[in-house]
């Protein structure tokens, strides 16, 4: 076997081979680049094209899907796209776009989703916070020992939005049945 003439071959193969679309002919008749059509525009058409435009940005929740699409989901994100609509829509704007009645809102659709029938969006009538409307969080540097268990400090200065997300992921970890004991001061700065 000679190992020289095997790999001049594979090297000229692979050459061969990487060459690809640059010396083909094209279905137009002759050798070049790809064209797009963009690339057959002229004049200000291609100006105007080839310009920067304003970015645009949506949110798929914004707009509320049809019932039928909805459905068409799989459990887990009906359950993701029923809580964004809730954050960004009123329960009666969902329920009106749906076609559902309340019960079958709140009887059906939230407890076979396992969502809580209170909302989590802020009401209208609230103004929204800002940076001088803020809530602090008592700052106590002992930990406080419970023995058992387990215990959550939380110390710092948020706003109405964050600390109550925080309190809201703070109460998806407590269990069903359970007793606790919590000693909670809020303080506006």
């Amino acid at each position: 076997m000679n190992f020289n003439k095997m790999f001049n071959d594979d090297v000229r193969h692979k050459k061969r081979t990487a060459s690809g679309i640059y010396s083909r002919k094209g279905s137009r008749g002759y050798v070049g680049t790809m064209h797009t059509p963009s690339d057959y525009l002229r004049g200000k058409e291609k100006k105007l094209y080839q310009n920067t435009s304003k970015v645009v940005v949506t949110n798929m929740y914004d707009k509320i899907m049809s019932f039928e699409e909805f459905e068409k989901l799989s459990e887990s994100e009906r359950r993701q796209t029923l809580q964004e609509y809730r954050k960004r829509h009123t329960n009666k704007k969902i329920m009106s776009n749906w076609g559902l009645t309340t019960y079958e809102f709140y009887g059906r659709l939230l407890k076979d989703l396992d969502i809580s029938a209170k909302t989590t969006r802020p009401k209208a009538s609230q103004k929204p916070p800002t940076k001088n409307d803020s809530e602090l969080v008592a700052k106590s540097d002992a930990p406080i020992d419970l023995g058992e268990g387990f215990s959550i400090q939380l110390n710092g200065v948020y706003d109405a939005v964050k600390l109550q997300e925080k309190l809201e992921k703070m109460g998806l970890m407590l269990e069903d049945g359970e007793e606790y004991t919590i000693k909670l001061h809020i303080s506006e700065k």
